[in-house]
Protein backbone atom coordinates (compact mmCIF):
# COMPACT_ATOMS: atom_id res chain seq x y z
CA UNK A 1 0.00 0.00 0.00
CA UNK A 2 2.41 2.61 1.24
CA UNK A 3 4.85 2.04 -2.40
CA UNK A 4 1.29 2.50 -4.55
CA UNK A 5 1.20 5.76 -2.47
CA UNK A 6 5.18 7.14 -2.69
CA UNK A 7 4.85 5.47 -6.65
CA UNK A 8 1.18 8.04 -6.91
CA UNK A 9 2.71 10.68 -5.17
CA UNK A 10 5.63 10.86 -6.93
CA UNK A 11 3.84 10.68 -10.44
CA UNK A 12 1.24 13.21 -9.78
CA UNK A 13 3.36 15.91 -8.50
CA UNK A 14 6.97 15.21 -10.33
CA UNK A 15 6.20 18.32 -12.27
CA UNK A 16 5.58 20.31 -9.72
CA UNK A 17 7.42 23.60 -8.90
CA UNK A 18 8.65 22.42 -5.49
CA UNK A 19 8.64 18.63 -5.79
CA UNK A 20 12.58 18.33 -5.15
CA UNK A 21 11.88 20.17 -1.74
CA UNK A 22 8.79 18.02 -0.48
CA UNK A 23 9.19 14.99 -1.76
CA UNK A 24 11.61 13.53 0.50
CA UNK A 25 10.49 14.40 3.42
CA UNK A 26 7.07 13.03 2.22
CA UNK A 27 8.44 10.07 1.13
CA UNK A 28 10.23 9.72 4.77
CA UNK A 29 6.47 9.94 6.17
CA UNK A 30 5.02 7.75 4.02
CA UNK A 31 7.48 5.23 4.56
CA UNK A 32 7.07 5.19 8.41
CA UNK A 33 7.05 1.46 9.92
CA UNK A 34 4.39 2.33 12.08
CA UNK A 35 1.30 -0.17 11.36
CA UNK A 36 -1.40 1.19 13.86
CA UNK A 37 -3.27 3.49 11.77
CA UNK A 38 -3.75 5.78 14.63
CA UNK A 39 -0.48 6.40 15.10
CA UNK A 40 0.87 6.28 11.62
CA UNK A 41 -1.61 9.37 10.87
CA UNK A 42 -0.72 10.83 13.94
CA UNK A 43 2.89 10.97 12.91
CA UNK A 44 2.18 12.55 9.37
CA UNK A 45 0.72 15.33 11.07
CA UNK A 46 3.55 15.80 14.02
CA UNK A 47 6.05 15.70 10.98
CA UNK A 48 4.46 18.03 8.52
CA UNK A 49 3.86 20.56 11.22
CA UNK A 50 7.51 20.03 12.46
CA UNK A 51 7.81 21.25 8.39
CA UNK A 52 5.52 23.86 8.69
CA UNK A 53 6.93 25.06 12.03
CA UNK A 54 3.60 24.82 13.73
CA UNK A 55 4.45 24.02 17.31
CA UNK A 56 1.37 22.92 18.53
CA UNK A 57 1.31 20.31 21.07
CA UNK A 58 -0.54 17.56 19.29
CA UNK A 59 -1.75 14.94 22.00
CA UNK A 60 -2.15 11.32 20.36
CA UNK A 61 -2.30 8.95 23.52
CA UNK A 62 -5.74 7.53 23.23
CA UNK A 63 -4.75 5.54 26.31
CA UNK A 64 -4.94 8.64 28.37
CA UNK A 65 -8.83 9.24 27.23
CA UNK A 66 -10.08 5.85 28.19
CA UNK A 67 -12.03 7.32 30.79
CA UNK A 68 -14.01 9.84 29.12
CA UNK A 69 -15.28 7.08 26.92
CA UNK A 70 -16.05 4.61 29.29
CA UNK A 71 -18.03 7.40 31.23
CA UNK A 72 -19.49 8.51 27.67
CA UNK A 73 -20.66 4.34 27.21
CA UNK A 74 -22.40 4.46 30.30
CA UNK A 75 -23.99 7.72 30.34
CA UNK A 76 -27.72 6.03 29.41
CA UNK A 77 -29.20 9.65 28.91
CA UNK A 78 -27.33 11.16 26.31
CA UNK A 79 -28.71 10.74 22.95
CA UNK A 80 -26.48 10.53 19.62
CA UNK A 81 -26.12 13.50 18.65
CA UNK A 82 -25.10 15.19 22.26
CA UNK A 83 -22.13 12.42 23.10
CA UNK A 84 -20.06 14.13 19.80
CA UNK A 85 -19.93 17.49 21.84
CA UNK A 86 -19.92 15.58 25.08
CA UNK A 87 -16.77 13.91 24.49
CA UNK A 88 -15.20 17.23 23.55
CA UNK A 89 -16.96 19.27 26.26
CA UNK A 90 -15.36 16.46 28.77
CA UNK A 91 -11.44 16.64 26.93
CA UNK A 92 -11.31 19.86 27.41
CA UNK A 93 -12.32 19.97 30.93
CA UNK A 94 -10.03 16.81 31.33
CA UNK A 95 -7.18 19.64 29.98
CA UNK A 96 -8.71 22.68 31.54
CA UNK A 97 -9.48 24.33 28.08
CA UNK A 98 -12.15 27.43 28.23
CA UNK A 99 -11.91 26.70 23.97
CA UNK A 100 -12.37 24.34 21.70
CA UNK A 101 -11.37 25.64 18.07
CA UNK A 102 -12.95 23.43 15.19
CA UNK A 103 -12.70 23.81 11.25
CA UNK A 104 -15.55 25.20 9.96
CA UNK A 105 -17.42 22.24 8.94
CA UNK A 106 -18.41 22.31 12.46
CA UNK A 107 -20.85 24.75 12.33
CA UNK A 108 -23.59 21.76 11.27
CA UNK A 109 -22.44 19.67 14.21
CA UNK A 110 -21.96 21.74 17.07
CA UNK A 111 -24.11 24.29 19.03
CA UNK A 112 -21.84 27.31 21.00
CA UNK A 113 -25.05 27.52 23.35
CA UNK A 114 -24.33 24.16 24.63
CA UNK A 115 -20.78 24.35 24.64
CA UNK A 116 -21.28 27.21 26.34
CA UNK A 117 -23.78 25.99 28.94
CA UNK A 118 -20.97 23.55 29.50
CA UNK A 119 -18.37 26.61 30.71
CA UNK A 120 -16.73 26.50 27.06
CA UNK A 121 -16.29 28.96 23.96
CA UNK A 122 -16.68 27.09 21.21
CA UNK A 123 -14.91 28.92 17.85
CA UNK A 124 -14.57 27.85 14.46
CA UNK A 125 -11.83 28.04 11.61
CA UNK A 126 -12.36 29.98 8.93
CA UNK A 127 -9.79 30.40 6.23
CA UNK A 128 -9.28 32.99 4.30
CA UNK A 129 -9.57 32.72 0.55
CA UNK A 130 -6.22 31.76 -1.45
CA UNK A 131 -5.50 30.11 -4.82
CA UNK A 132 -2.48 29.37 -5.95
CA UNK A 133 -1.71 27.52 -9.79
CA UNK A 134 -1.74 24.08 -10.12
CA UNK A 135 -0.60 22.34 -13.33
CA UNK A 136 -2.22 25.56 -15.28
CA UNK A 137 -5.75 24.13 -14.52
CA UNK A 138 -8.41 26.31 -12.99
CA UNK A 139 -7.88 25.70 -8.91
CA UNK A 140 -9.68 22.97 -6.97
CA UNK A 141 -9.18 24.67 -3.57
CA UNK A 142 -9.07 22.34 -0.31
CA UNK A 143 -6.86 19.50 -1.93
CA UNK A 144 -4.30 18.89 0.59
CA UNK A 145 -1.46 20.09 2.17
CA UNK A 146 0.80 17.98 0.13
CA UNK A 147 -0.88 19.67 -3.25
CA UNK A 148 0.08 23.08 -1.47
CA UNK A 149 3.46 22.23 -0.23
CA UNK A 150 4.11 20.79 -3.93
CA UNK A 151 3.04 23.71 -6.07
CA UNK A 152 3.57 26.51 -3.17
CA UNK A 153 6.98 25.45 -1.31
CA UNK A 154 7.13 25.60 2.25
CA UNK A 155 7.26 29.14 3.03
CA UNK A 156 4.29 30.13 1.08
CA UNK A 157 2.61 27.09 2.13
CA UNK A 158 3.53 28.89 6.10
CA UNK A 159 2.20 31.87 5.13
CA UNK A 160 -0.96 30.69 3.97
CA UNK A 161 -2.00 28.36 6.41
CA UNK A 162 -1.91 31.33 8.66
CA UNK A 163 -4.11 33.09 7.17
CA UNK A 164 -7.85 32.24 8.92
CA UNK A 165 -10.40 34.44 11.10
CA UNK A 166 -11.84 32.63 14.21
CA UNK A 167 -15.64 33.13 14.07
Amino acid sequence: MERETIKSNFFNYKKANYFSDIYPPLEDIINSPEINLHLFNSNCIIKICKLLDIRTNILYDNSKNQDVEEELVNQNNINKEDIKSQRIIKFCKKFNSKTYINPIGGTELYDKEYFKKNGLELLFVNTKDYSYEQFNHSFNEHLSIIDMLMHTGIEQTKQTVKEYNLI
